[in-house]
C-alpha cells in the first residue's frame, strides 16, 4: 500500500492523482514480481537438490541428441562435467539405438508415452563396460511434427550385476574344482531335451561309472590347515 499526506486539502489535482495511482500500481507489481522472483530461485535450487543428489543420471533428449543432462549422468557416462553431454547424440547412452530391433521397441513405447529396459550394456569414455536400467519418458507438451521430446533416467547397476552374476556362478559350479555341477548338468539336460524335441533331433547322453572313485580321490585330494592339497 502506497500512502501520500499533505497538510493542506485537495493539494493534489487530478493529474497529480492520476500519476500517484500509476506509481502505487506500478511498486505493486515490481513487489510482486520481487516476489515471484525469488520462488523462481528457491524453486531452482530444490530442482538442482532433487536431480543432483539422486543415484540416477537423467538426461533431456530432443530430436535425437542430449539438451539437458545431471552432473550424475556424466559421472556413469565416465565424463567430468554435465557440459561435456551437450550436443552428443543420443547412442551416447544407447549404442544400438538406430537399430531396427530397438526403433520398432523405441516406436511403442513412445506411442505409449513411456517405457523402460533393464540390463541395457554401455561403454564409457574410459572404455569401461557398464550395466545400466534405462527409463524414458515422452513429454508430449514440448513435442511436435519436427522435433520430438524425451526424458532418459539411467541407473548404474553394474555392481548388482556382476553380484548377480557371481552368485548364479556359485550355484551352477562346484566350489573345490569349479566344475559345472550337478544342477548344471541338470539344466542343461533339460534345455537340451526341449532343443531336441523343438528342432526334431536325436542327442546322445553318456554316463559313466568310476570304480572306487572316493577312494582314488581320497588318495589324490587331501585337507591341511582347512586348505585342500593336490
Amino acid at each position: 500500500m502506497l500512502s501520500i499526506y499533505h497538510e493542506q486539502e485537495h493539494v493534489f489535482d487530478v493529474d497529480m492523482r492520476s500519476l500517484i495511482e500509476t506509481l502505487a500500481i506500478d511498486i505493486t507489481n515490481g513487489l510482486d514480481r520481487i516476489d515471484l522472483i525469488n520462488i523462481e530461485h528457491r524453486l531452482l535450487e530444490v530442482q538442482h537438490h532433487f536431480f543432483e543428489r539422486t543415484s540416477v543420471g537423467m538426461a533431456m533428449i530432443q530430436n535425437h541428441h542430449i539438451v539437458m543432462a545431471t552432473h550424475r549422468l556424466a559421472v556413469i557416462l565416465g565424463y567430468a562435467s554435465a557440459n561435456e553431454l551437450m550436443g552428443q547424440p543420443v547412442t551416447l547412452i544407447c549404442p544400438n539405438y538406430y537399430s531396427d530391433q530397438k526403433q520398432q521397441i523405441f516406436t511403442e513405447w513412445q506411442q505409449r508415452g513411456f517405457g523402460s529396459e533393464s540390463g541395457l550394456t554401455i561403454t564409457t569414455k574410459t572404455g569401461r563396460q557398464i550395466w545400466v536400467d534405462l527409463s524414458i519418458s515422452w513429454l508430449k507438451e514440448l513435442s511436435d511434427q519436427q522435433m520430438t521430446s524425451s526424458v532418459w533416467t539411467i541407473q548404474d547397476i553394474t555392481d548388482h550385476f556382476q553380484l548377480e552374476q557371481q552368485l548364479e556362478y556359485a550355484a551352477m559350479h562346484d566350489s573345490l574344482t569349479s566344475l559345472p555341477n550337478r544342477r548344471s548338468f541338470e539344466q542343461q539336460l533339460h534345455h537340451t531335451i526341449l532343443q531336441s524335441k523343438q528342432d526334431h533331433s536325436s542327442f546322445l547322453l553318456g554316463i559313466f561309472d568310476i570304480d572306487n572313485f572316493k577312494m582314488s580321490f581320497d588318495q589324490v585330494i587331501f585337507w591341511r590347515d582347512g586348505v585342500v592339497m593336490n
